[in-house]
């Protein structure tokens, strides 16, 4: 009937149906930026999830599984974010709506929460292998922090934080909430992993050559990790302002937080599967 309405269903969250979209704000350069610095990103977490992979069974150390399971969820999450990125600025719509018949799915908003996911899950498995190597089991505090690194992936996943929509009028926005997690979760993350570089690597390093190289790798590699996770919350901040300036720094805090995580993970790769030849090369000039 001509005057039948059809009622459109909004996944995953049908409440993202009273928002509003965004235009795309860098252009066709900062898009093609944005693709370069991506693409070796991706390249670098997907080589780097698949050796630390066949390090686990070579070095029979399943453990290392955990890195391996880490930089492949994230890979695969933000390949997805960076698909929605290119929709994005196609359609110069922030929510990319993709329509079947009644039923409509925002892409761009839902590919973010699982780029979220991605990175929570990733610092909850770095926390995990480091504890496990410091206790040889998990203690009580160790199983509240993994508890809170999911209570972190309902709160990164869930509808309020409005990825990439104006939200409507007076709505509630978990976005600081979030951000807030993330950036706990990281450092949690980060003082584990030190916690097992120097309680771990740094005495065996005293008497085992390969053991010094590796420590001087992982220490590189905490910079990094470190630097991740305060660019992280730098570009939540940024993000709330609306000055011109906002995307230009924007593209530039991402530049620096994708090179953050690619020279960690190399770094990481180095420091715990560690190369022969690297070992032959930097040897002689460890303390």
């Amino acid at each position: 009937m001509h005057g039948d309405l059809i009622m459109e269903t909004v996944l995953p969250w049908p409440i993202w149906k009273n928002a509003q979209p965004r235009e795309y704000p860098y252009g066709s350069s900062g898009l093609l930026f944005a693709l370069v610095i991506s693409i070796i990103y991706l390249t670098t977490l997907l080589v780097i999830g698949l050796l630390f992979r066949k390090a686990s069974k070579e070095l029979k150390n399943p453990q290392l599984k955990y890195w391996s399971y880490g930089f492949l969820v994230v890979f695969t999450f933000d390949t997805l974010h960076v698909i929605g990125d290119i929709l994005f600025y196609l359609t110069n719509d922030s929510r990319v709506p993709i329509s079947f018949d009644s039923i409509v799915l925002y892409y761009y908003p839902t590919a973010t929460s699982l780029s979220v996911l991605g990175i929570i899950v990733f610092y909850m498995l770095v926390f995990y292998y480091s504890m496990i190597q410091v206790h040889k089991r998990l203690m009580l505090s160790d199983k509240i922090i993994i508890l809170l690194n999911i209570v972190g992936i309902f709160i990164g996943i869930n509808p309020f934080n409005w990825w990439h929509m104006t939200p409507p009028e007076e709505a509630f926005d978990t976005k600081p909430i979030t951000g807030m997690f993330l950036f706990i979760l990281g450092i949690l993350a980060v003082f584990a992993f030190f916690k097992y570089v120097m309680n771990i690597v740094k005495p065996q390093a005293k008497e085992d050559k390969t053991k010094a190289v590796q420590f001087k790798f992982l220490k590189i590699s905490l910079i990094f990790m470190s630097l991740l996770t305060l660019l992280m919350v730098l570009h939540g901040i940024m993000a709330k302002f609306k000055a011109p300036w906002v995307v230009t720094g924007l593209l530039i805090v991402t530049f620096f937080k994708l090179l953050s995580m690619i020279l960690m993970a190399i770094f990481v790769w180095i420091g715990l599967c560690t190369p022969k030849f690297i070992v032959k090369k930097y040897k002689n000039i460890v303390n």
